[in-house]
């Protein structure tokens, strides 16, 4: 018989990491277990509701360090379901009286939110020198609706950003805090 597969679409910004994670363990009660992730879109396969524990990180390094990323998680039971844009996707089963987070101290969940503001920060200049670069090199060669679409869109990007930012720097605040009690 084979397997019954869904897949969902839900969104979820940056810094609802642990929304997002209680939302993956609440389909698993349901009977629905995540067996992959790409953009906003969840695939889940019908099975036994299982009690599993959902953690996201996010790491965005090369394929070397990324390979010894995976192994050092996998060494600690956890199995990793996928990424997107840089939030890696891990799961194990609920543990009785064990941790059920990958970070369990403030410091460390500060460095993963300081990896998640680093990825947002590079793309705005890169985008910026493409696009000054294209117009020009090709002045006026440009249809007025692309330039437009052009601009709007870099402007989408950056305020997106900027948001992030925003809301990455007050979890990075509120674990600090956290830290200092």
């Amino acid at each position: 018989m084979e397997k019954q597969t869904v897949r969902r679409y839900k969104w979820f910004w940056p810094w609802q990491d642990e929304e997002q994670e209680r939302w993956l363990s609440q389909q698993s009660l349901d009977g629905w277990h995540l067996t992959s992730v790409g953009g906003i879109g969840f695939a889940f396969e019908c099975g036994e509701p299982r009690d599993y524990v959902y953690q996201l990180d996010h790491w965005n390094q090369n394929n070397r360090a990324l390979a010894e990323y995976l192994d050092f998680f996998r060494a600690a039971g956890w199995e990793h379901l996928g990424s997107v844009s840089g939030w890696q996707y891990f799961r194990r089963p609920k543990q009785a009286g064990g941790a059920d987070e990958i970070y369990t101290d403030a410091e460390s969940k500060v460095l993963k939110y300081q990896r998640l503001q680093r990825s947002l920060m590079w793309p705005s200049p890169a985008m910026m020198i493409i696009v000054l670069a294209m117009f020009k090199r090709f002045p006026g060669r440009h249809p007025p609706w692309f330039v437009a679409l052009t601009i709007a869109l870099f402007v989408a990007w950056n305020a997106f950003a900027a948001v992030t930012l925003i809301m990455v720097l007050r979890r990075i605040d509120e674990l600090k805090r956290i830290r200092r009690i």
